[in-house]
């Protein structure tokens, strides 16, 4: 299922401080995800958000990061 991809995905990415890849390469990949999750009806953008929220709450490093863009991204 894609949205486990991108929960595990950016959960990863958000503590890797490396180069391009890591951290440091969060903004761009939420603004590239974006223009795909709008793409998505009401209801499926509704359900993934929580469920980012309820992954992310949980992550420890990283998950202030995560949580301050899914909340700029909705």
């Amino acid at each position: 299922m894609a949205v486990n991809h991108y929960k595990q995905g950016f959960a990863q990415l958000a503590v890797k401080y490396v180069g391009s890849s890591g951290a440091a390469s969060i903004g761009d990949e939420f603004d590239r995800f974006g223009t795909l999750v709008w793409q998505l009806p009401p209801q499926v953008r509704a359900e993934w958000q929580e469920e980012f929220r309820r992954a992310w709450s949980d992550q420890g490093p990283g998950s202030t990061l995560l949580l301050a863009r899914l909340e700029e991204l909705y």
